[in-house]
């Protein structure tokens, strides 16, 4: 899939994503294997790069978790002031 079919691919299969994470059953699809050439010649690095999904669902848990963390850090009172920035 290429990152400008990812928006109406999330739009799809939101509802099922949504609860397969809120589930704990999301599985990361395997990562496609790339070599990339080192300096020294004939020898190649072995990268693994996940799917554009994952790389997005991951990004937003990042932002989630952050945003979760700085909220726990407000007392009571000041907790309308916390805005996710997600």
């Amino acid at each position: 899939m290429q990152v400008d079919e990812l928006l109406p691919y999330l739009k799809e299969h939101q509802t099922e994503l949504v609860e397969q994470i809120r589930g704990g059953k999301y599985k990361p699809n395997p990562v496609r294997r790339v070599e990339t050439p080192k300096e020294e010649k004939g020898k190649f690095r072995k990268l693994g790069v996940p799917t554009v999904v994952d790389r997005e669902l991951e990004r937003k848990g990042h932002k989630f978790v952050r945003y979760a963390d700085d909220c726990m850090k407000w007392t009571d009172l000041d907790v309308h002031l916390c805005q996710p920035t997600i």
